[in-house]
C-alpha cells in the first residue's frame, strides 16, 4: 500500500509545565487528542496519563532549562503552568518562590523569542488591586502580595516579546489527582463535620478547572492557527459569569452535594490578619475571550452539577 503523504498530518509539539499539576490535569485531557504533549514534572508525573511524554524537572535550577529544552527536540509551544501559587509561601521565602514564577519564566520566554516558538504564561487574577472589578485586559496593575508581584513581574516582561501571551485566570475549581483545591477541602472537611471558615467579602469570578481547559485550549489552537485577531491580543481572561464570595460559593457548594450549609462560617476578610495581602474583589470580565474564541462557560451551579456527576 503507498501511502499518500499530502493526506499525512504531523501533529504539532507543546510542552506544558507543571504539567502533573491541578490545571494540567484538565488541560492535557483537552489537547491530547490533537497534539504531541510533553509534560514537565517536579515530584511524580501523573501515569493515568500515558499519552503524555513525561519529563522531570526542576525549573529552579534555571540554568538548567536551556539544556533541557534543547533535549526534548522539536517544540512548537510552550505553556507554563509551573508556579508557587500559595500566598503565604511567597510572602515566607519571596526569593525562591520568584525563581520559580519569573525568572524560570523568563528564561524559557527568551529561549522561545530566539527559537521562534509560541509561550504562553498563565497568570492570576491576583495581578490587581480589588478597588475598582471588574477587570479588563487593559486594566492598570497594582499587586498586593508577593505572589501577584511576581505574575505581574513575568506579565511585564513578557509585554514586548512577539511570541509571548499571557492568560489571567481566577479561582479555579474541581477534583483533578495530585493537587487540591477550595472544592475538595470544603467537601472533606464539612463530610467530616467541621467547619469552614469563608470570606462574604472577598469577590472572585470562580472557573472550575474544566472550563479554564476548555478556554484555554481555544487560545492555544488559534495561536498555533496564526489567528491574527488572537495574536494580537497579548493578554486574554478566562472567568467564570458570577462574581460572589468565597461564603456565597461554599454555600452553592453545599447545596448541590447535599452538606449541611451550617457548617460554613462567615468571616470577613477585612478582619483577618491576611486582609493587606488578599484582594477584596478581583472579578474578571471575560468579554474579550468571549468575543474572540466564543468562551461561554456553564454557570457555577452547571459546573457544579457536571462535577458531582463525574466524583459518583
Amino acid at each position: 500500500m503507498i501511502l499518500d503523504t499530502n493526506n499525512l498530518i504531523t501533529k504539532k509539539t507543546i510542552l506544558i509545565t507543571g504539567a502533573s499539576g491541578f490545571l494540567g490535569f484538565y488541560l492535557s485531557l483537552e489537547l491530547a487528542t490533537e497534539f504531541n504533549l510533553v509534560g514537565l514534572y517536579c515530584r511524580a508525573p501523573i501515569e493515568k496519563l500515558n499519552f503524555i511524554q513525561w519529563q522531570s524537572s526542576n525549573l529552579l535550577e534555571t540554568g538548567e532549562i536551556r539544556p533541557l529544552l534543547n533535549s526534548i527536540g522539536k517544540i512548537d509551544m510552550i505553556i507554563n503552568l509551573a508556579a508557587y501559587a500559595s500566598i503565604d509561601f511567597c510572602e515566607k521565602f519571596p526569593a525562591l518562590s520568584r525563581r520559580l514564577n519569573t525568572l524560570a519564566a523568563q528564561e524559557m520566554a527568551n529561549y522561545c523569542e530566539e527559537k521562534e516558538i509560541l509561550f504562553l504564561q498563565i497568570s492570576s487574577d491576583l495581578v490587581f488591586s480589588g478597588a475598582d472589578a471588574a477587570y479588563t485586559e487593559d486594566d492598570f496593575c497594582h499587586p498586593l502580595n508577593r505572589y501577584a508581584q511576581q505574575k505581574c513581574e513575568i506579565e511585564n516582561y513578557l509585554s514586548d516579546k512577539k511570541q509571548s501571551f499571557v492568560s489571567r485566570l481566577p479561582l479555579l475549581y474541581g477534583f483533578g489527582l495530585n493537587h487540591s483545591n477550595f472544592l475538595p477541602i470544603l467537601l472533606s472537611k464539612i463530610k467530616n463535620n467541621e467547619t469552614v471558615e469563608a470570606f462574604v467579602d472577598e469577590f472572585r469570578t470562580p472557573l472550575s478547572g474544566m472550563s479554564a481547559a476548555a478556554g484555554l485550549s481555544e487560545q492555544i489552537r488559534a495561536l498555533l492557527a496564526g489567528k491574527s485577531s488572537v495574536l494580537a491580543a497579548k493578554i486574554l481572561h478566562f472567568a467564570g459569569k458570577e462574581s460572589i464570595s468565597r461564603y456565597q460559593l461554599a454555600k452553592k457548594i453545599c447545596e448541590e452535594f447535599a452538606l449541611n450549609p451550617k457548617n460554613v462560617i462567615p468571616t470577613k476578610l477585612k478582619n483577618h490578619n491576611l486582609a493587606k495581602l488578599r484582594p477584596a474583589d478581583v472579578s474578571l470580565d471575560a468579554s474579550l475571550a468571549q468575543q474572540l474564541l466564543n468562551f461561554n462557560p456553564p454557570t457555577i451551579a452547571q459546573e457544579l452539577k457536571i462535577l458531582k456527576s463525574q466524583q459518583l
